[in-house]
């Protein structure tokens, strides 16, 4: 057993290319089914659920409430190997990795984003800055709401912009916060998603166009919160590595 760091290395040179370019979908997979990784549970009920954990530690970026994922192992990692639908049109935030991840985070972990919104409220109130931020809608789980409130303002505040994590928190109105979470529920209970449906579901949330929105990214993420969603769920969700990158390669690998 290794470090995931100690076997990056040769998973790249094993899994990273096909037709001698680098494909991220291959390697992200591959991260979650490699056996020789170790994740300080080898006898886990929920082994995927460690795997996850691990590869979270692995590529946090150390930055809003530890919950980008654009560091580490996933250093310099593009949209290689993405579908066409998940491709970022923006060259300087095309780590899809990351952005699937972070999205991930926030299904595995609501509580987290809920900390991280909240806070980003208060900051809100310190500077004088108007908000009109109070809690999820109506009909939703607490944390899960604000985790889907966090990802549609994402979309439509600029990562460039003043004050963006502040503004993306208060940026999305409570129907569109409700349609990505339905979105959520829609789509999750087959294993291969449909990508069509997903599109479909989401089509009435704008988008802004500052530096790092888009749709294909508003998309990847509601994939990742439900990848996220299906591992917290265990039981009812999955469990074994293979689970996870099989589930990576159905939904994320292009065309």
């Amino acid at each position: 057993m290794a470090s995931i760091l100690d076997r990056l290395g040769a998973i790249k040179a094993a899994k990273g290319y096909v037709s001698g370019k680098p494909d991220y979908v291959e390697l992200l997979a591959a991260l979650f089914e490699d056996a020789q990784i170790d994740d300080g549970g080898r006898f886990a009920v929920l082994p995927l659920v460690w795997r996850l954990r691990t590869i979270l530690a692995a590529s946090n970026s150390g930055e809003n409430g530890g919950l980008t994922h654009f560091s580490g192992i996933l250093y310099g990692w593009h949209d290689d190997g993405f579908r066409t639908a998940f491709q970022d049109p923006w060259p300087s935030s095309d780590n899809q990795c990351g952005h699937f991840l972070t999205a991930v985070h926030l299904g595995f972990d609501p509580m987290k984003g809920f900390n991280f919104a909240n806070a980003q409220n208060s900051v809100a109130t310190w500077l004088e800055t108007p908000s009109d931020f109070d809690d999820t809608p109506s009909g939703l789980p607490i944390f899960e709401g604000i985790c889907c409130r966090l990802i549609v303002g994402h979309e439509q505040v600029g990562d460039d912009a003043f004050a963006a994590n502040i503004r993306a928190v208060k940026s999305p109105s409570d129907d569109e916060v409700r349609r990505f979470y339905n979105a959520v529920v829609r789509c999750k209970s087959n294993s291969t998603v449909d990508l069509s449906k997903a599109q479909s579901l989401l089509g009435s949330i704008t988008v802004g166009k500052g530096v790092g929105n888009s749709r294909q990214d508003l998309h990847l993420s509601l994939f990742g919160y439900i990848f996220g969603t299906l591992i917290r769920e265990g039981e009812n969700g999955m469990r074994k590595l293979a689970d996870g990158s099989g589930w990576i390669h159905r939904n994320l690998q292009g065309p």
